[in-house]
């Protein structure tokens, strides 16, 4: 009865334990079916022991895994039959990071120091300041007025003291105004033959004087020319010591002349005397005219004042004193 009530326990819980335990459990069973000296326990125990043997292999053959197989298996071949393609799996694009432009750092711009102050100037600091202007400022105007080449002697006279002094031996120790009497005393001595020679040198070297500044002067434009005369004119009534004329160009526009001038010209051949004289008696016939007499040279040296212009703005670019008075 015990061997019955044990045997039912196993079959339910047979299904719950492992191969393992249920191996056990069967070799158990087989050992008590041997040994047991009675019919019918054997008989009980027959059924029990061949469940647990087949459950046992059933088992085993389950936990044992299927060897896996060393050859390869070639692709396999799609069919026609096959309704849909395997898809490949899309691969999500990476976004690749993007760099941020890195700003260049501008480079740093050299500090400059603060220019110490300076003192202010005392009184004579300025006076040689303004002295200096000055200078500067005259010797602008010396260049602008350009310096016309060295003229030869044009008379008897100087040719003949130039060569005088030159032929006195050196370290003669006379003094310049003994030396010059001198030469004056010999000179008025001199025969006819030798003073024509030296009035025939005079009379080259102006000849040569006067080729030599007309080719000096071509040399310039006729601005330049204007331009060198304002500043000549500028010097003369700055430095007391400078003499030179104004530079003589043909090219120049030749001033207007005014209406006595005009009356001058016209009378001065029947008037005698000197040019003094000349110029007296005339001005007072000038005087005596009435306006009406007058006009006629006014509208000539008006006409004359419109060619001055006209030639004057072509020459020089720019509108003459006279113009601008006139439109005062």
């Amino acid at each position: 009865m015990l061997a019955r009530t044990v045997l039912a326990r196993l079959r339910a819980q047979a299904p719950r334990s492992s191969a393992r335990e249920v191996a056990h459990i069967s070799r158990q069973l087989a050992h008590t079916y041997l040994t047991s000296t009675t019919a019918t326990t054997q008989l009980a125990i027959a059924p029990a022991i061949k469940t647990f043997r087949s459950y046992a292999t059933t088992t085993a053959t389950k936990a044992k895994p299927k060897p896996k197989s060393t050859t390869k298996k070639g692709p396999a071949k799609k069919t026609a039959t096959s309704k849909t393609a395997a898809k490949k799996p899309v691969k999500k694009a990476v976004k690749k990071p993007v760099k941020k432009p890195v700003k260049k750092t501008a480079a740093k711009k050299p500090v400059k120091k603060a220019a110490p102050k300076r003192k202010p100037l005392t009184e004579r600091q300025k006076l040689l300041k303004e002295k200096a202007k000055v200078r500067e400022n005259i010797a602008q105007l010396k260049v602008a007025a350009l310096e016309e080449p060295k003229r030869l002697p044009t008379n008897a006279w100087a040719i003949y003291l130039g060569d005088f002094y030159t032929n006195m031996p050196q370290g003669h120790g006379e003094k310049v105004t003994e030396v010059i009497k001198k030469a004056s005393t010999e000179f008025k001595t001199l025969p006819s033959a030798e003073l024509e020679r030296f009035q025939k040198q005079a009379a080259e070297n102006s000849q040569r004087n006067h080729e030599v500044y007309k080719k000096f002067v071509n040399s310039y434009t006729p601005q330049q020319i204007y331009e060198a005369n304002k500043a000549r004119l500028t010097l003369k009534k700055k430095l007391a010591v400078y003499k030179k004329n104004k530079l003589h160009d043909d090219r120049l526009v030749k001033a207007p002349k005014g209406s006595f001038v005009y009356f001058f010209l016209e009378k001065r051949g029947s008037v005698e005397g000197t040019s003094a004289e000349k110029a007296k008696q005339v001005g007072q016939e000038w005087r005596a005219l009435s306006a009406a007499q007058k006009q006629k040279y006014e509208d000539i040296a008006r006409q004359d004042t419109q060619r001055y212009i006209k030639e004057y703005k072509s020459l020089y670019g720019e509108e003459p004193q006279v113009a601008k008075r006139a439109l005062q």
